[in-house]
This record gives structure tokens, sequence and C-alpha cells, in this order.
């Protein structure tokens, strides 16, 4: 198996409303945005909406990555 990046130090588990994220979606990864956090209804799912696409989606908290920030050092 070839991973693409790096496993992140800790996987998040709690995403707040308005946060931006990451997901691997069709086979590229996609910047979005939660526009839905799961109630107390028993519904486990957060909506994602990817503003390049103007579509909105539902993952599992395991399948959402905090927005990586890179920094380049020359």
């Amino acid at each position: 198996m070839i991973r693409l990046r790096p496993l992140p130090a800790n996987l998040a588990t709690d995403f707040e409303l308005h946060q931006c994220v990451e997901v691997f979606y069709n086979g590229v990864w996609w910047k979005g945005v939660v526009t839905e956090v799961p109630g107390r209804d028993g519904d486990l799912l957060y909506s994602v909406c990817f503003p390049a696409s103007r579509e909105e989606f539902q993952f599992k908290a395991s399948e959402i990555w905090r927005q990586m920030k890179c920094r380049f050092m020359a």
C-alpha cells in the first residue's frame, strides 16, 4: 500500500462547524468546509461542502482530516 501523505500525529475526531478540512473522495484530496456536525439524535456523519464543485456530502469523522498547512523553507 502506498501512502500519499503521512498520517497525522493525532487523528481528530471532533470537527467544528465551518472548520476547513480535507477529505479523500473519488480518488482525490478535496478541500472542504464542515457545514453540519453530528447532533444528539444518533447521526454520526459530518456534512462537508466542497466549494470548488459546490457539492455537499456526508462523511464519518475517520474519513476527514484537519486541513494541513505546509511551510516551505529555502
